[in-house]
């Protein structure tokens, strides 16, 4: 924008120079890091203490109980015994040396629910 003699001028920092851009990208990289680095010690520490770090996961259900101060656990996680018959098969079936893909297509034939509710895919089974 230079080159056509434009000027940025915000209302914080006022007119914009090079050493806005390379110092303000420098300091949002680091920033950044810093906040990933946080997030993964803090998602690290739910797993440690037996709490989910996200959703649902395949095999579980979500047991949300009531605190003293009217709001809801969260990350408690209780086994779902159907599900989890699927997953124990599945690790057979691949420890076993049977493929990802044939593990979903027997699943599919079988109209077993996949875990978001469509179909199982090599994807589903093996991570993308």
């Amino acid at each position: 924008m230079q080159f056509f003699g434009v000027e940025i001028i915000t209302k914080a920092e006022g007119t914009i120079t090079e050493f806005h851009i390379g110092l303000g990208g420098t300091m949002n990289a680091l920033f950044l890091k810093n906040l990933a680095q946080k997030t993964h010690r803090g998602l690290e520490g739910r797993v440690r203490s037996g709490k989910s770090a996200r959703g649902k996961s395949y095999g579980y259900d979500v047991v949300r109980t009531a605190l003293p101060d009217g709001t809801l656990t969260a990350g408690d996680l209780a086994v779902n015994a159907s599900e989890a018959e699927v997953v124990r098969r599945v690790f057979s079936a691949y420890a076993a040396g049977q493929s990802a893909r044939s593990i979903a297509i027997e699943l599919n034939a079988e109209v077993i629910a996949a875990p978001r509710g469509s179909s199982w895919s090599f994807s589903t089974i093996s991570g993308n």
